[in-house]
C-alpha cells in the first residue's frame, strides 16, 4: 500500500474550493457589486408594494437614551424578545469625578436580560394576522413572567417596570 504525502506547498481541496468561488472577486467587482445592489434598492422602494414594508420612523436613536425596554424583533425566520436597560451616555460625572468610557461601545450602553428566541412557524406566516399577533403576545408574557419569577424585590413588577414597559420594536428586513 503506497502512502501519500502532501508537500508543504500543496494546497487542500477546500482551500482550492475558496479559491474556484472566490478568486474573481476584486475591489473593482465588489464596488460594482454594490452599486448595482443600491440603484435595485432605490428602484424598489420607490416602485415596488411586494418588497419593502412601509414604516414611519419618527425618530433616530441619539445614544443618551436611558430606562428599560421590552425588546421585541420580529425577524423573517425568528422572533426574539427580551428586556434590556439603555444606560445612556457614558461620559458621566460621578461624585465629582469624570468618568470616561469608550463612548462607541454601543454594548456597554446596553444590558440585556430574559432574552428568548422562537422560530417563526411557517403556518404563522401565511395564515391570518390575529394568530401571528396573538403567538407574539403569549410570547412576550413568558419572557415578563420569566423576569418577574427571577425578581427577589417586591414588589416585582414595579422594580422590573416602574410604571409602565416601554417598547422597541424591529423587523429584520429592510423597510422604508
Amino acid at each position: 500500500m503506497a502512502s501519500h504525502h502532501r508537500s508543504t506547498g500543496d494546497r487542500g481541496a477546500p482551500e482550492e474550493a475558496i479559491d474556484a468561488l472566490s478568486g474573481f472577486i476584486n475591489t473593482d467587482t465588489l464596488l460594482d457589486l454594490a452599486s448595482r445592489f443600491s440603484a435595485t434598492y432605490t428602484d424598489l422602494a420607490l416602485r415596488s408594494t411586494e418588497h419593502f414594508l412601509v414604516t414611519p420612523v419618527t425618530a433616530l436613536p441619539t445614544g443618551k437614551e436611558k430606562g428599560k425596554f421590552l425588546s421585541i424583533d420580529v425577524g423573517g425566520t425568528n422572533l426574539r424578545v427580551g428586556l434590556i436597560e439603555l444606560v445612556g451616555d457614558l461620559d458621566d460625572h460621578v461624585n465629582g469625578v469624570h468618568e470616561e468610557h469608550d463612548s462607541d461601545n454601543v454594548f456597554a450602553k446596553v444590558k440585556r436580560s430574559h432574552d428568548r428566541n422562537w422560530s417563526i412557524e411557517e403556518h404563522l406566516k401565511m395564515d391570518n394576522a390575529e394568530d401571528l399577533f396573538a403567538w407574539i403576545g403569549d410570547c412576550i408574557a413568558e419572557v415578563l413572567t420569566e423576569a418577574i419569577e427571577a425578581s427577589t424585590a417586591a414588589p416585582a413588577s414595579e422594580t422590573l417596570f416602574g410604571d409602565e414597559i416601554l417598547l422597541g420594536v424591529t423587523f429584520s428586513f429592510p423597510m422604508a
